[in-house]
């Protein structure tokens, strides 16, 4: 054998050659481990749900109250939120609180759940609510007692309450502007010009929170309502009760892009309608032009 190849195979300076690229290979082969880790956060959307408000105090108060047509609203809902190719989207939460009977419902769950999600639906009989009080008291206390007889509510990182009549198509650009880690996104209203009366109030047919949050802060906050001024609405108190943390970094008031619903109000009012439209845009507008200016 030729003396010299021996030599040169080791040749201390080879061999620290040698070493130096183990070392490289091991060290990059750490980095994409650490990198393959899964840090995104999953969201459950919760989707409350008032089908027949006939059985309760709400039918005296909504003008859509016809159970076929509000049924066929949270169906094209349910279609929505499984169809939505987000990955963050985990589980869908479907809570009633009129006792309607949710079969068809689970019916579009087996059949349209093409991203298999988690899906589970939770019928109560709570509808009724106190003299003097918006409907907002019947919807947050169907949150309450039904996300604690919930299953998918453990190993949840965010809760998105949702009215399930509405579609958000726009809710996977909203979570791309959100930060990697916050307690709460609400979109909040501050006007006091051109209205006959200031509004201050968050607008609860979208609103996140982590669940820890949820239950420090939002879960019982229907109890807190009354028959005065600034407590019979719960947009009211949750605003009163959101903004002294609005220097909190994690608490978000005021959503950096627009995430508008579609679908009818409870009032009957399209999401589509022109007014609807104009004020979707000149809130798009406003964000960016006059972000102190919450309308």
């Amino acid at each position: 054998m030729n003396k010299s190849k021996i030599i040169n195979i080791y040749n201390k300076s080879n061999l620290i050659e040698n070493f130096k690229q183990i070392i490289t290979i091991k060290s990059f082969h750490m980095i994409s481990t650490y990198k393959s880790v899964d840090i995104t956060p999953n969201y459950s959307v919760v989707m409350t749900a008032c089908i027949d408000p006939r059985n309760g105090s709400t039918g005296e108060i909504v003008n859509r109250s016809n159970p076929k047509i509000r049924l066929k609203d949270y169906e094209d809902g349910l279609k929505f939120w499984l169809g939505i190719k987000e990955p963050r989207i985990t589980k869908i939460i479907f809570i009633d609180n009129s006792g309607y009977t949710l079969d068809s419902l689970q019916e579009i769950y087996k059949k349209n759940n093409v991203w298999e999600k988690e899906c589970e639906f939770i019928s109560l009989n709570c509808n009724e609510i106190p003299p003097g009080l918006h409907y907002g008291f019947a919807e947050f206390k169907l949150l309450h007692l039904g996300l604690q007889k919930s299953l998918l509510l453990e190993g949840s990182d965010y809760l998105i309450k949702v009215t399930g009549r509405y579609q958000f198509p726009t809710i996977s650009q909203l979570l791309n502007c959100l930060p990697q880690r916050y307690k709460v996104a609400a979109d909040t209203r501050n006007v006091s010009l051109f209205v006959p009366y200031p509004r201050r109030n968050v607008m609860v047919g979208l609103i996140i929170f982590t669940v820890e949050f949820y239950c420090k802060y939002i879960q019982e906050v229907y109890q807190e309502m009354q028959s005065t001024p600034r407590k019979s609405f719960v947009e009211d108190i949750l605003y009163d009760k959101l903004m002294p943390m609005r220097d909190d970094p994690e608490v978000i008031l005021r959503w950096p892009c627009n995430c508008e619903p579609q679908g009818i109000g409870g009032n009957g009012d399209s999401y589509t309608s022109f007014r609807k439209k104009f004020l979707a845009v000149s809130r798009s507008v406003g964000r960016v032009m006059f972000p102190y200016w919450w309308f």
